[in-house]
């Protein structure tokens, strides 16, 4: 098997270390230890001991570092009692747009925050009460919540009161909490967090009924709500529930597995994968006129006490596209209401297209099919599955921990085999398909991987608002792409990355840096720096390829981007440079994205160049299209740098996009 290893060494100098285009001296870093001390000056040197602490300090652009350790919380630490409710931390400071204040774990360093010892009596404990807006939470792990009352009650990890904020790589573990419960705000973005084994042994009759892993039931007028590559497993009730939820939410690419179970499979509460809409007992005045459309797409329910996929009682349709059920009791119970929100009937109204199921007591229940779009599914078409039309019916699989990056684990679980009855083939005539390959959540198994592509860098390149998942979108499925970037890297911070992505023996190795570099050191340490990343790529057996910062999309009076020259040899233009000599040092390729991307804006301008901005004001970041367009030029310029593998890489034109 050929192997390339593109380390796309990506320098992007990002003033800010998340968001916007403020010179880097404009955003502090503020410190938080398990070691620190609140009267100090909140520095790397002198940490705070609490994020309360570093909020007041905090202002919009700043970043808040959590070093590694255990945070053990006491009640001491409570910062706000309000009746029955007892808030840890309590996150009501806001960022701006484009300037959020993120609180973010150190490098790869592990903060975790244990409550074990927190047991205020008669109040239910938040660990985290987010409700400020424009905020970014990323690599917490919180564990132990406890409950202390006894009837019907609920403590939470992570409770969402605010709007336009990202909860990123968040672990709630082995404690009696929900995980994330989302109530009110609009534009939040839950992605790459983990609640598993939550139980709440202590109210009611001990069965954790009101323990999911994640909960989202937002007000009216809390729109654009998504859960995006998250996962639930071994909660004491469900994995996702928006019961009562009053604005549609987006379910895509999350697994829910062994909900409703302990650990050692004793049955707990309702057990259900992904609860979906309904309003429970409200009266008719309490449901929102207009009725949510929730959607669930390519997701996956497995071995859950009842239901995988349940509208729970919705009065009206819901999309379910390309999700996987396996050995849960029901795979898609579509139980609905009428519009008196009391009589029950057969679920009308649903877009149910692609979905799989297998291995279940009753594949689909209380559905009227007359009355709804149903195509293309495993179960209404009439196939006759098998063990042999999946690559592998391994559940732990769903348990592997996630890659560096933080992404889902690479799974065959589920997988269709390509000679299996689930390959659809492209270019189906419904236009709800696609063009997908198969039926159900994971594309189908291709053919064996002739190159594997590494994507190392900072949040440019990263998968939360980087180019790199449109590239890996723009490649054949004979190239794999591993994406080891990570919001806020450096050079000098990420070797960690680096040497774990070596590890997987890529072909290529792209390498781009820049934008967090250039507040650190300047343009000789930044060389001496990337040279060693270039020799470590090729001393593994990979070929590096070098790649200078996309350029921030500034532009000035005469509607062009000129050079960024600023802080002396602390620019953009100034790092390519470098980017170019170490890489011609090194005889490797260089790919000068900074040129090209500079070139591509003034080509189409500024108005243009404003649909390429993640959100607001954000001129580094990437929207959807603004990620697909400059994967395009990437792509490009790699069909020089690396021409053995032009034949499997994809249009790289970004015409469609400007």
């Amino acid at each position: 098997m050929i192997r390339i290893f593109l380390t796309f060494f990506f320098f992007s100098l990002t003033a800010l270390t998340c968001h916007g285009e403020d010179l880097p001296t404009s955003a502090k870093s503020w410190y938080v230890s398990p070691k620190g001390d609140d009267l100090e000056a909140g520095s790397i040197e002198k940490p705070f001991a609490t994020i309360q602490r570093a909020q007041e300090s905090a202002q919009p652009g700043d970043t808040v570092y959590l070093r590694g350790g255990t945070y053990r919380m006491n009640e001491s630490q409570i910062s706000e009692r309000e009746g029955i409710f007892a808030r840890i931390t309590s996150l009501n400071k806001s960022g701006e747009e484009g300037r959020p204040i993120t609180y973010r774990a150190y490098r790869e360093e592990k903060p975790v925050f244990d409550c074990s010892a927190v047991k205020p009596e008669g109040q239910r404990v938040t660990v985290f009460n987010v409700s400020g807006s424009w905020l970014r939470l990323e690599g917490i792990e919180v564990t132990g919540v406890q409950v202390t009352i006894r009837e019907s009650t609920q403590s939470i990890c992570f409770e969402s009161q605010g709007s336009n904020n990202v909860f990123e790589g968040l672990s709630m573990h082995d404690g009696q909490a929900i995980g994330i419960y989302h109530v009110r705000g609009s534009n939040n973005l839950f992605l790459k967090c983990d609640a598993w084994n939550n139980w709440d042994r202590t109210s009611e009759d001990g069965m954790g009924g009101n323990v999911d892993g994640f909960g989202c039931h937002p007000k009216i007028g809390s729109t654009g709500n998504v859960f995006r590559g998250c996962r639930a497993w071994f909660n004491s009730d469900d994995g996702f529930d928006c019961l009562g939820a009053n604005e549609a939410v987006v379910f895509e690419q999350c697994w829910a597995f062994y909900n409703g179970y302990s650990t050692k499979f004793e049955k707990l509460g309702n057990g259900l994968g992904f609860k979906v809409g309904g309003f429970g007992g409200r009266s008719l005045e309490e449901v929102p006129e207009s009725i949510p459309r929730h959607v669930v797409r390519h997701c996956i329910a497995a071995g859950n006490k009842t239901a995988g996929f349940y509208a729970n009682h919705h009065p009206g349709g819901l999309d379910w596209v390309h999700n996987s059920a396996y050995r849960n009791y029901t795979s898609f119970n579509l139980l609905g209401r009428l519009g008196d929100n009391v009589t029950d009937v057969d679920g009308y109204g649903h877009r149910l297209i692609d979905n799989l199921s297998y291995e279940a007591t009753r594949d689909v229940s209380h559905l009227d099919v007359d009355q709804s779009k149903v195509e293309g599914n495993s179960f209404t078409v009439g196939l006759e599955l098998t063990d042999k039309d999946f690559v592998s019916l391994e559940e732990l699989q769903l348990m592997r921990p996630r890659p560096m990056d933080g992404g889902l684990p690479r799974i065959d679980f589920l997988r269709p085999s390509p000679t299996g009855k689930l390959v659809i083939g492209a270019g189906e005539d419904s236009p709800d398909r696609r063009g997908e390959r198969c039926i159900g959540a994971l594309p189908v198994a291709t053919v064996e991987t002739l190159f594997t592509i590494g994507l190392i860098g900072d949040s440019t390149v990263a998968t939360t608002y980087g180019w790199g998942p449109a590239f890996a979108d723009q490649v054949s499925d004979q190239v794999t792409v591993l994406n080891y970037a990570k919001n806020g890297a450096t050079l000098a911070g990420l070797t960690r990355n680096l040497d774990a992505l070596l590890k997987q023996k890529p072909d290529f190795v792209l390498i781009q840096f820049g934008h967090n570099d250039m507040k650190k050191y300047g343009a000789e340490d930044y060389g001496k720096h990337l040279k060693s990343y270039v020799e470590k790529v090729k001393q593994s057996g990979s070929q590096a390829i070098v790649v200078s910062s996309v350029t921030r999309r500034q532009f000035g009076e005469d509607g062009r981007i000129a050079p960024q020259i600023a802080h002396g040899d602390r620019s953009l233009p100034a790092f390519a440079k470098v980017a170019q000599a170490v890489a011609n040092e090194s005889k490797v390729p260089f790919i000068d994205l900074n040129t090209i991307s500079i070139a591509h804006h003034n080509q189409i301008g500024p108005e243009a160049s404003v649909e390429y901005n993640y959100e607001g004001t954000d001129r580094t970041h990437f929207s959807t299209a603004g990620g697909k367009a400059i994967a395009g030029l990437v792509i490009e310029e790699l069909k020089t740098a690396a021409p053995e593998l032009t034949e499997y890489l994809k249009n790289g034109s970004s015409s469609d996009a400007e």
